[in-house]
């Protein structure tokens, strides 16, 4: 049975998993430090902080939209 255009993928269906710090880092390739001192620059991923607590999560869709942005054309690097 084909799909309507009103149907949506199992993958689009799930909701946008979100992660703790040291989980995005790895998702990144890089230290929880580093994403910490990136935050800090403000130069990092969108993140989504906890109300009433420290916690900061990161949207598994920002860290994509994060790495895609600031990816670099290697035939642009001479």
């Amino acid at each position: 049975m084909a799909r309507t255009s009103t149907e949506r993928s199992p993958a689009s269906a799930l909701p946008d998993r979100l992660l703790r710090q040291a989980e995005a880092a790895r998702h990144l390739a890089v230290s929880p430090s580093c994403l910490r001192k990136w935050d800090h620059l403000g130069i990092g991923p969108k993140r989504v902080r906890v109300p009433g607590g420290r916690s900061v999560l990161y949207r598994v869709s920002s860290l994509v939209e994060w790495a895609t942005r600031n990816e670099i054309d290697p035939a642009r690097v001479a």
